[in-house]
């Protein structure tokens, strides 16, 4: 799972740039790695509780 997601995403980022779409390219990038680390953050503090 892990391997294919984050292919997926470096595709997706290449595709941005490639095509010229640097304004979408910061956003989604820093969005999707913020959003991403939270939820692994959030979760371990989740786990504290089970």
């Amino acid at each position: 799972g892990g391997f294919t997601t984050f292919s997926t995403f470096a595709y997706e980022n290449h595709l941005l740039i490639k095509n010229g779409d640097y304004f979408s390219f910061l956003p989604y990038t820093l969005l999707s790695l913020i959003l991403g680390f939270s939820a692994v953050f959030f979760g371990l503090y989740l786990s504290k509780f089970f």
